[in-house]
């Protein structure tokens, strides 16, 4: 997977520690938007941005942890 921009990694500390103190995802958009923070593509943020941020690092950190299994079976080369 690609690394992460230190922008992305930013919102995301930002966010996570924003929630820890108990803020909601509207409030946490109110105060990127107030302190001159964009999105990664430049647009202001709505809570659904906030959110989106904190479920697909989510979902990037599980499909990280996963491990296959290498089976290979009878092949064939032609």
């Amino acid at each position: 997977m690609p690394p992460l921009s230190d922008y992305q990694e930013f919102l995301h500390q930002t966010i996570s520690n924003k929630r820890q103190q108990g803020y909601t995802f509207k409030e946490i958009a109110d105060w990127f938007n107030e302190n001159g923070y964009s999105t990664s593509r430049g647009h202001k943020f709505r809570s659904a941005h906030v959110h989106s941020i904190m479920r697909k690092r989510r979902l990037r950190e599980e499909r990280i942890k996963v491990s296959y299994e290498l089976d290979i079976k009878k092949c064939w080369v032609i």
